[in-house]
């Protein structure tokens, strides 16, 4: 499968969380195209990621 080579991550000032996304194309990559994904009619992509805390 495809994969996440980006990833952001943020954490609000008013709240005790953190938010981890993994991101499969760079922020603006419709702009700078990286990491994006180009799908032809009836193609599919697909990824999966995994987060262990220890």
């Amino acid at each position: 499968p495809g994969k996440y080579n980006f990833l952001q991550v943020f954490t609000p000032d008013h709240r005790q969380s953190i938010a981890i996304e993994p991101m499969t194309c760079n922020v603006d990559a419709f702009n700078n195209r990286e990491g994006l994904i180009v799908l032809k009619p009836g193609e599919a992509h697909a990824a999966s990621f995994g987060l262990r805390l220890d």
